[in-house]
């Protein structure tokens, strides 16, 4: 028989659970708002027969090893003997596996434990406790059984590099595809189901701040999202039409061919690659380093403002660039950034998550710090004037117009087309277009070298058109402060990166 304890709250079942765990009674810990059966989500789908559901989530799997195999960086998560860094991953962003999430931290079962919606009432939390050595020795006779021929069950420990959520979590997993928990009841921590805090903040458990490897991720996990929905409303026009629904379709937009609409260009052929494009792998745009979470989420780096400072915009650029380049090595730690003297009117909790999020995406891209100073520059002067309280699309078209003169929007996508939007000014914009633009373009459509809305109509490939170094700064200075402004689920913060520029 399984052993049960009982807490009176969170605060003593996890104190408890971190006791065993120092007595060496258990070394892993799941937290469960109640006492349902700790199953991996596919094996949970199987139980409930929704066969739906498992082809969606099979689906899901291989698209996301195909999209991995096609990513230099990740070539190691998808060789051979790297299953379960695959897995591991894909299990972190909620696609179902055969895989059960523990921890070894009791702080973070607790955190489980006390997350998500209520409970039922009259339902009890509790926190799993596991011997992993006991564990094994049960399953190494139960395997043996007839009964249990084709059943799996296997512990796995990965450390997944720059999956900087499982290492937050301290994460560890089961295998299985069965109901393992009939030969092996696990005991508990059981104490009642009620609203009182977590033992660490959400935060510490889903960190805000990203790897390179997470960063990437949000870029697949959006087009996967688009393309889902995409073979779903491809699915519901099919069934309208089979009922006679004739007036029913889908739009889809088609790209250019090589991302250039040939008629507009005297010689397409003589489009080539701009130099500025090549050779951006020795320059570090490419580089993908590798870095732990506990090593690096940490400390603070304080910007002080003056109580007389007439734009704290341009004082936050001026004390960034002094920052960076007073410590070179503080673009080796993803630092939480506090700002003091601030005037009222500047409203710190929406700046200070914003400068995170752009100083996560641009630390180790090499950027310039006079590039990174003038983003945070940005990100301030927009936060200052109000611009996130107007809400209108063409009311901010005209806010940042006041603020920085003529502005457009602009779309960007990478090979996989994951896409972004952002405000860029004219004139920054225009100043990137290669200079030798009105020699290539025919004589009818000379004109749109002089009207850069124009010309990205006709040419969508960035390596075609603009200049890397010049994109390169607008993109640090003007698309990243918009796109972090914009709260953009997925942000690109590399321009070596994308496939696609262009208008919305």
């Amino acid at each position: 028989m399984p052993k049960c304890y009982e807490a009176k709250d969170i605060s003593e079942a996890v104190a408890l659970a971190d006791r065993f765990r120092r007595e060496k009674r258990y070394d892993w810990f799941r937290g469960q708002r109640q006492q349902w059966p700790p199953y991996p989500s596919a094996l949970r789908l199987k139980i409930a027969g929704d066969r739906a559901a498992l082809e969606v989530a099979r689906k899901r799997i291989l698209m996301f090893d195909e999209w991995a195999r096609d990513v230099p960086e990740l070539k190691d998560l998808v060789t051979a003997g790297n299953v379960n860094h695959l897995f591991a991953v894909l299990q972190h962003y909620g696609v179902p596996t055969r895989y059960l999430d523990f921890t070894t931290n009791p702080d973070v079962a607790g955190f489980f434990a006390s997350d998500g919606p209520p409970a039922e009432p009259g339902q009890q939390a509790c926190i799993y406790c596991l011997n992993s050595e006991d564990l094994l020795d049960t399953w190494e006779t139960v395997s043996e059984l007839e009964a249990r021929k084709g059943a799996q069950l296997e512990l796995v420990r990965v450390d997944v590099t720059n999956l900087w959520r499982l290492q937050a979590q301290e994460g560890v997993f089961i295998y299985t595809n069965y109901n393992w928990d009939v030969d092996y009841p696990l005991d508990r921590i059981v104490f009642p189901n009620s609203s009182m805090p977590a033992p660490v903040p959400g935060e510490r458990i889903y960190p805000s701040a990203k790897s390179p490897l997470e960063h990437l991720l949000d870029q697949y996990f959006s087009v996967e999202r688009a393309r889902l929905v995409n073979e779903e409303l491809s699915r519901i026009v099919e069934e309208q039409k089979r009922l006679g629904r004739d007036n029913v379709g889908l739009h889809r937009w088609e790209a250019l061919p090589g991302g250039v609409h040939a008629p507009a260009f005297r010689n397409p052929g003589e489009l080539k690659p701009l130099d500025s494009w090549q050779g951006l792998e020795a320059l570090g745009w490419h580089d993908y380093p590798e870095e732990r979470f506990h090593e690096v989420v940490r400390g603070t780096e304080t910007l002080r403002i003056p109580g007389d400072a007439a734009e704290p915009s341009g004082v936050v650029e001026a004390a960034t660039r002094q920052r960076l380049a007073a410590d070179p090595s503080l673009r080796m730690r993803a630092v939480e950034w506090v700002i003091e003297g601030a005037p009222a009117t500047l409203d710190l909790a929406q700046l200070l998550p914003m400068l995170r999020r752009a100083w996560n995406g641009m630390r180790r891209l090499p950027y310039s710090d006079s590039d990174i100073a003038a983003c945070f520059g940005r990100i301030t002067l927009l936060v200052g004037s109000g611009y996130r309280d107007v809400n209108d699309y063409r009311e901010r078209e005209q806010h940042i117009s006041r603020l920085l003169g003529p502005v457009q929007r602009v779309e960007f996508g990478t090979k996989d087309a994951a896409g972004a939007q952002a405000w860029v000014t004219t004139e920054a914009l225009a100043d990137c277009v290669r200079r030798d633009v009105d020699s290539l373009l025919a004589d009818d459509q000379a004109w749109r070298a002089r009207d850069i809305h124009g010309l990205l109509q006709v040419v969508h490939n960035p390596r075609l058109a603009l200049e890397f170094d010049r994109l390169a700064k607008l993109f640090a200075r003007e698309a990243i402060p918009m796109q972090v402004l914009d709260a953009r689920k997925l942000i690109h913060f590399n321009p070596a990166r994308l496939e696609s520029f262009g208008n919305p």
